[in-house]
């Protein structure tokens, strides 16, 4: 046979088909939980929000409102959204914080 060609038949041949029966598909139940912790929204507004990895979202009615169900992944990316330029030279403040597990 030529360097480069391979029939169909050399194929079957040489593959082992045993391993298919050992692989196995993750069920549901196997599945590791989400981590999900508390979020609370430091500043005054109203603020929604799209989780960038679950694309869940999220509603705070002001602050000091709390989400108790918000993935971790996502909470790591709220807390450190870029903060909006704060006026009078005055310090910005954070605007979301995690508060629990």
């Amino acid at each position: 046979m030529p360097y480069g060609r391979v029939s169909k038949q050399d194929i079957l041949e040489d593959t082992p088909f045993e391993f298919l029966d050992e692989m196995t598909t993750p069920k549901e139940e196997e599945l590791p939980e989400p981590i999900v912790v508390s979020v609370v929204l430091l500043r005054n507004k109203i603020v929604k929000v799209t989780g960038k990895v679950t694309e869940r979202i999220y509603l705070f009615n002001g602050a000091g409102s709390i989400i108790d169900d918000v993935d971790i992944r996502d909470a790591e990316l709220l807390v450190n959204l870029p903060l909006p330029p704060s006026c009078c030279g005055s310090f910005p403040t954070p605007q979301f914080q995690i508060i629990g597990r």
